[in-house]
């Protein structure tokens, strides 16, 4: 759409001309729809639907510490939706129906969870804390924070959930504008010890796993033969132990890029973190022979 301009100047100018396309009927066609204002209004209507989907998926798409993002980036992705649905239902059925089930599918209790521990969005206009961020902190409090450890939590996750003085002082109110939730916790998390240590845990975490998922299909696929004498439980434990090692080659590598903080109202301008990625990944495990 950011050459609409060009393209109109280049279908009526004289390179265009002598190349005959004017004189072929699949080029007379194209000149016509460049040419046409219903091409370009269309085209726009279709941008102005799928944005608000394409910015989420810049962050389930990336391996950059994004966890802590994503619940509010689906939350303000359905409002966009449901604004254009709202404007011709008709239109938009299906455009909202794929992305209820959608949404359904991406969002897991634990991102909501995140949401939670973010303490920009935490202390933003836009948090309004409900039922799945109580949800993700109940299945944090079940499945991964440690027994002599729970009272703990939940009294310093009120502390947190209070916005006491002692955690939010100057420093920290000013650092949710300027580092990464992760970062924030790191250095202003210390009277909640407990509650940083999961924190940062969880924000550390991107939001994809598909680049992993494609890598243990690949090494299962070529490794059939070779993992056949060995015992399932061993084998699945080796798998698991292979992939964390190469995410963390990946992470290290990665780490001083992916903990930036993220405006979420600009998801479209996030960098590409694909160059970091270890492109001997998948060669790695193909080539595992025990």
């Amino acid at each position: 759409m950011g050459i609409e301009s060009e393209l109109r100047l280049l279908v009526s100018s004289s390179e265009w001309l002598s190349l005959s396309f004017d004189k072929d009927e699949s080029g007379v066609e194209v000149g016509e729809i460049i040419q046409g204002s219903e091409f370009w209004s269309g085209g726009k209507e279709v941008l102005q639907a799928l944005e608000p989907i394409f910015q989420v998926l810049c962050l389930v798409d990336g391996y950059n510490a994004t966890s802590g993002f994503l619940y509010a980036a689906v939350e303000m992705t359905d409002e966009a939706i449901r604004q254009i649905y709202e404007t011709n239902v008709a239109k938009y059925q299906s455009l909202w129906k794929i992305f209820k089930q959608w949404r359904g599918d991406i969002i897991q209790p634990i991102h909501a969870a995140a949401a939670f521990l973010n303490p920009a969005y935490m202390c933003s206009e836009k948090y309004i804390e409900n039922d799945a961020m109580k949800h993700g902190m109940n299945i944090m409090l079940e499945k991964l924070v440690d027994g002599e450890e729970k009272e703990i939590f939940v009294q310093e996750m009120l502390l947190y959930r209070n916005k006491v003085p002692k955690l939010f002082t100057t420093m920290a109110v000013t650092m949710l504008r300027t580092s990464h939730p992760c970062d924030w916790w790191d250095y202003c998390g210390d009277v909640l010890p407990v509650l940083k240590k999961y924190a940062i845990r969880i924000l550390s975490q991107p939001c994809s796993t598909s680049f992993c998922r494609e890598s243990l299909s690949a090494f299962e696929t070529a490794q059939t033969e070779k993992r056949e004498p060995l015992m399932p439980a061993v084998m699945g434990d080796y798998l698991y132990l292979r992939t964390n090692a190469l995410l963390m080659e990946n992470f290290n590598t990665m780490k001083e890029k992916i903990r930036k903080p993220l405006d979420l109202v600009k998801l479209r301008e996030l960098p590409d973190f694909s160059e970091f990625i270890n492109e001997n990944f998948t060669r790695d495990l193909l080539n595992e022979i025990k």
